[in-house]
């Protein structure tokens, strides 16, 4: 594994945000609970955890503890997210 020191140093130099709800336009990012392989939809909290979350790609990246979860990659749940966008919709 990668330590994502670097990828992290890349987002917080380039994320217009400090937070995912500060951003102008809704922002959501998926990640997968490692233990439970479930569907996780990030639409608040630090911009730069949430995405290395999503980024945390098994075997290359570690995954990222997010409120008590163990976070990776969203595709290992869902490569195309759908089921979270049309939650997203619904619930709008």
């Amino acid at each position: 594994m990668l330590a994502p020191d670097r990828l992290r140093a890349l987002l917080r130099r380039h994320l217009p945000v400090a937070r995912l709800e500060e951003a102008k336009v809704p922002c959501h990012v998926v990640a997968t609970d490692v233990l439970s392989g479930e569907e996780v939809c990030l639409s608040s909290g630090v911009a730069v955890e949430s995405v290395l979350a999503s980024a945390a790609i098994p075997a290359i990246f570690p995954p990222v503890q997010i409120a008590g979860r163990q976070l990776s990659d969203g595709a290992l749940a869902s490569n195309t997210p759908l089921s979270a966008a049309l939650e997203l919709a619904r619930s709008a």
